[in-house]
């Protein structure tokens, strides 16, 4: 099995500072703030943190600095997807060399890709960082990436690259495609939707990794200690957090729609900045969301969010 932690993994935004460079300090706090709301990891530059649109240095330059600020390397995973081989290497080498792990999109952009090229690009992705051993962790999202590793690749990259490969996120939304992974008893798998904590979980998956998490971590882990303890239960709070993802954060851009709730609550417009081409939600779309979150939240989200220590400098 896995030694990746299990349970509630946070898909953190990005902070920026005014000038549009990484805030590697502010990420330090903002994660060490995510920890003691109950995540047991923190997933840096995926999606939700805007993961394509960051360098390699600019990547590693924050993992350490989030090192630094006392977060356990071995509860960082990054997002290190790239259609370039070479700066998914390096930058998949460079965290093993630290004790991160790595999220690995398969090769995006080039979606009319062979199953067999797709297949090269993974297997020569781990012998290239065979020597630092750097756990890997495959994101299946085939909507951002139109190309997939499917059961019977990932059963060859085990065979063939045993300890390598520690789990999957799979943000399908898919419940079968989830379970799915499951078969593979060295994998900790991971839902990339809050709807499908319970389902995966009372199957023996890891737990969450998720946007929703990165915005409510303690009622995401409040949700997960409940579906645990009683599987056959779904007590309110897990209909709060599905209505928080599936009704407020998932009908807009989700990134957007996580920054602009921390910055309403918080009254700091510094959450607001993100780079090109993303921009802040504004008018009736802004409001609207602003609305529903309100209405789903029952004080816990933004009391949390408004008690926190600032996390810019």
């Amino acid at each position: 099995m896995s030694t990746f932690p299990r349970g509630v993994s946070a898909a953190m935004i990005t902070l920026y500072r005014s000038d549009g460079e990484v805030d590697a300090p502010a990420m330090g706090r903002f994660g060490r703030w995510l920890m003691s709301q109950g995540c047991e990891s923190l997933l840096a530059f995926g999606t939700t943190g805007e993961g394509p649109s960051v360098s390699v240095a600019e990547k590693m330059a924050t993992v350490r600095a989030m090192i630094d600020a006392g977060i356990p390397a071995r509860a960082l995973i990054v997002g290190a997807g790239s259609p370039s081989l070479a700066d998914a290497v390096a930058l998949v080498s460079a965290l093993g060399e630290v004790g991160a792990h790595a999220l690995v999109l398969p090769p995006y952009f080039f979606r009319t890709a062979p199953r067999a090229g797709v297949h090269a690009f993974m297997d020569e992705l781990l012998r290239r960082t065979k020597a630092v051993g750097t756990g890997v962790f495959l994101y299946h999202f085939v909507e951002m990436s139109t190309v997939a590793v499917d059961g019977e690749m990932m059963a060859a990259l085990l065979r063939d690259h045993p300890g390598r490969m520690r789990g999957v996120k799979d943000s399908s939304g898919d419940s079968n495609s989830v379970r799915s992974w499951l078969k593979f008893p060295e994998l900790a798998v991971f839902a990339g939707d809050d709807h499908l904590l319970r389902p995966l979980v009372e199957k023996g998956g890891a737990g969450v990794m998720t946007a929703t998490a990165g915005l409510a971590p303690a009622l995401v882990k409040r949700v997960l200690d409940q579906a645990k303890a009683n599987p056959a239960a779904a007590p309110a709070e897990e209909e709060r957090l599905n209505t928080l993802w599936k009704d407020v954060l998932l009908p807009v851009p989700v990134t957007e729609a996580v920054k602009l709730i921390y910055a309403e609550v918080s009254g700091d417009r510094r959450w607001l900045h993100m780079r090109a081409p993303l921009r802040p939600l504004d008018g009736d779309v802004a409001r609207e969301t602003l609305t529903r979150f309100r209405a789903v939240d029952d004080g816990s989200v933004a009391a949390a969010i408004r008690a926190q220590a600032t996390v810019f400098g």
